[in-house]
Protein backbone atom coordinates (compact mmCIF):
# COMPACT_ATOMS: atom_id res chain seq x y z
CA UNK A 1 0.00 0.00 0.00
CA UNK A 2 1.33 3.41 -0.93
CA UNK A 3 2.24 5.76 1.87
CA UNK A 4 0.20 8.93 1.75
CA UNK A 5 1.79 12.20 2.80
CA UNK A 6 -0.84 14.36 4.47
CA UNK A 7 1.71 16.96 5.51
CA UNK A 8 2.00 18.38 1.99
CA UNK A 9 -0.10 21.53 1.84
CA UNK A 10 -1.29 23.72 -0.95
CA UNK A 11 0.13 27.17 -0.37
CA UNK A 12 -0.92 30.16 -2.40
CA UNK A 13 -2.11 33.66 -1.89
CA UNK A 14 -4.67 33.13 -4.65
CA UNK A 15 -8.12 33.97 -3.32
CA UNK A 16 -9.88 32.77 -6.46
CA UNK A 17 -11.31 29.36 -7.26
CA UNK A 18 -7.88 27.68 -7.32
CA UNK A 19 -7.05 29.08 -3.87
CA UNK A 20 -10.43 28.00 -2.48
CA UNK A 21 -9.95 24.54 -4.01
CA UNK A 22 -6.47 24.31 -2.45
CA UNK A 23 -7.83 25.32 0.96
CA UNK A 24 -10.58 22.70 0.66
CA UNK A 25 -8.05 20.04 -0.24
CA UNK A 26 -5.93 21.05 2.77
CA UNK A 27 -8.96 20.69 5.09
CA UNK A 28 -9.87 17.31 3.59
CA UNK A 29 -6.27 16.19 4.02
CA UNK A 30 -6.33 17.18 7.69
CA UNK A 31 -9.62 15.33 8.19
CA UNK A 32 -8.30 12.22 6.43
CA UNK A 33 -5.18 12.22 8.59
CA UNK A 34 -7.40 12.37 11.70
CA UNK A 35 -9.73 9.60 10.46
CA UNK A 36 -6.85 7.35 9.43
CA UNK A 37 -5.26 7.83 12.85
CA UNK A 38 -8.56 6.89 14.51
CA UNK A 39 -8.87 3.82 12.26
CA UNK A 40 -5.34 2.70 13.12
CA UNK A 41 -6.10 3.05 16.84
CA UNK A 42 -9.38 1.16 16.46
CA UNK A 43 -7.58 -1.54 14.48
CA UNK A 44 -5.00 -1.97 17.25
CA UNK A 45 -7.77 -2.28 19.86
CA UNK A 46 -9.61 -4.78 17.69
CA UNK A 47 -6.43 -6.83 17.27
CA UNK A 48 -5.97 -6.87 21.07
CA UNK A 49 -9.55 -8.15 21.44
CA UNK A 50 -8.94 -10.81 18.79
CA UNK A 51 -5.70 -11.88 20.49
CA UNK A 52 -7.46 -12.10 23.88
CA UNK A 53 -10.29 -14.18 22.38
CA UNK A 54 -7.81 -16.50 20.68
CA UNK A 55 -5.92 -16.90 23.96
CA UNK A 56 -9.13 -17.85 25.78
CA UNK A 57 -10.18 -20.17 22.93
CA UNK A 58 -6.80 -21.93 23.09
CA UNK A 59 -7.01 -22.30 26.88
CA UNK A 60 -10.45 -23.90 26.56
CA UNK A 61 -9.45 -26.04 23.57
CA UNK A 62 -6.29 -27.31 25.27
CA UNK A 63 -7.83 -27.87 28.70
CA UNK A 64 -8.01 -31.42 29.94
CA UNK A 65 -11.77 -31.76 30.45
CA UNK A 66 -12.58 -34.80 32.50
CA UNK A 67 -16.19 -35.75 33.14
CA UNK A 68 -15.50 -35.47 36.87
CA UNK A 69 -14.71 -31.78 36.37
CA UNK A 70 -18.32 -30.95 35.50
CA UNK A 71 -19.86 -29.06 38.40
CA UNK A 72 -23.41 -28.51 37.21
CA UNK A 73 -25.52 -26.46 34.83
CA UNK A 74 -25.58 -22.74 34.35
CA UNK A 75 -28.74 -20.98 33.15
CA UNK A 76 -28.61 -17.27 32.46
CA UNK A 77 -31.56 -15.21 31.27
CA UNK A 78 -30.48 -12.83 28.50
CA UNK A 79 -33.51 -10.64 29.26
CA UNK A 80 -32.39 -10.37 32.90
CA UNK A 81 -28.83 -9.55 31.80
CA UNK A 82 -30.16 -6.76 29.57
CA UNK A 83 -32.34 -5.41 32.39
CA UNK A 84 -29.52 -5.50 34.96
CA UNK A 85 -27.02 -3.94 32.55
CA UNK A 86 -29.31 -0.92 32.29
CA UNK A 87 -30.13 -0.95 36.02
CA UNK A 88 -26.47 -1.04 37.10
CA UNK A 89 -25.15 1.12 34.26
CA UNK A 90 -22.96 -1.62 32.79
CA UNK A 91 -22.49 -2.75 29.23
CA UNK A 92 -24.31 -5.91 28.19
CA UNK A 93 -20.91 -7.64 27.82
CA UNK A 94 -19.88 -6.70 31.36
CA UNK A 95 -23.16 -7.84 32.92
CA UNK A 96 -23.21 -11.13 31.00
CA UNK A 97 -19.59 -11.78 31.96
CA UNK A 98 -20.39 -11.02 35.58
CA UNK A 99 -23.35 -13.42 35.53
CA UNK A 100 -21.20 -16.22 34.09
CA UNK A 101 -18.45 -15.70 36.68
CA UNK A 102 -21.05 -15.32 39.45
CA UNK A 103 -22.77 -18.56 38.40
CA UNK A 104 -19.44 -20.36 38.22
CA UNK A 105 -18.66 -19.43 41.83
CA UNK A 106 -22.09 -20.69 42.90
CA UNK A 107 -21.28 -24.00 41.17
CA UNK A 108 -18.04 -24.07 43.14
CA UNK A 109 -20.03 -23.75 46.38
CA UNK A 110 -19.72 -20.03 47.10
CA UNK A 111 -22.69 -17.96 48.22
CA UNK A 112 -23.52 -14.38 49.13
CA UNK A 113 -26.65 -14.60 51.26
CA UNK A 114 -24.73 -13.92 54.47
CA UNK A 115 -22.45 -10.89 54.57
CA UNK A 116 -19.48 -13.01 55.73
CA UNK A 117 -19.89 -15.16 52.60
CA UNK A 118 -20.44 -12.16 50.34
CA UNK A 119 -17.11 -10.56 51.35
CA UNK A 120 -15.37 -13.75 50.18
CA UNK A 121 -17.29 -14.28 46.93
CA UNK A 122 -17.40 -10.71 45.54
CA UNK A 123 -13.61 -10.10 45.44
CA UNK A 124 -13.14 -13.44 43.67
CA UNK A 125 -15.66 -12.42 41.00
CA UNK A 126 -14.05 -9.02 40.52
CA UNK A 127 -10.59 -10.61 40.31
CA UNK A 128 -11.66 -12.87 37.43
CA UNK A 129 -13.42 -10.05 35.59
CA UNK A 130 -10.40 -7.80 36.03
CA UNK A 131 -8.06 -10.49 34.69
CA UNK A 132 -10.31 -10.77 31.63
CA UNK A 133 -10.18 -6.99 31.19
CA UNK A 134 -13.88 -6.57 31.89
CA UNK A 135 -14.37 -3.55 34.11
CA UNK A 136 -17.29 -1.47 35.26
Amino acid sequence: MAKMDFDVKYESKDKGEIGMLGDSINKMSDNLRHYISDLKSANLELQKDIDKKEEIDNMVKNANWDYNDILGDMVISIEQVEKQAVEYGHSFERELSYMVVHSFYHLMGYDHIKEEDKVIMRPKEEFVLERLGITR
